[in-house]
């Protein structure tokens, strides 16, 4: 599979300008934020798709999840691609259900 740089980019200027830690440490850091980010956004599509019972229920089963958390913390590819997938779908459930005249925020 052919993934793009921007994690790498992402990571380096943020271990450049910002982050008093080492590469190594940043990169970790930003993907354990992204793996949050995804379970946070997976669970409002399960309450877009149910309620917030069933909101709760995906971010806990992912949050218990072994294999995710372990690639939450070292997997720079997959789960930024999660995060961007999750939030593809979120949007594009809200759009359909906002139809025929979906919110600016929404679009």
């Amino acid at each position: 599979m052919h993934y793009s740089a921007s994690f790498d980019v992402m990571a380096a200027l943020l271990h450049k300008y910002i982050s008093p830690f080492g590469i190594y440490e940043t990169r970790h850091l930003l993907n354990a934020l992204m793996g949050v980010l995804a379970i946070l956004l997976t669970a409002r599509i399960g309450r877009e798709l149910g309620s917030w019972r069933t909101g709760f229920f995906v971010m806990l089963f992912m949050l218990l999840s072994p294999r995710y958390f372990g690639h939450s913390m070292n997997n720079p590819k997959d789960i930024p691609f999660l995060l961007g997938y999750a939030a593809g779908l979120y949007y594009m459930i809200r759009f359909f259900k906002q139809l025929p005249s979906p919110s600016p925020t929404t679009v």
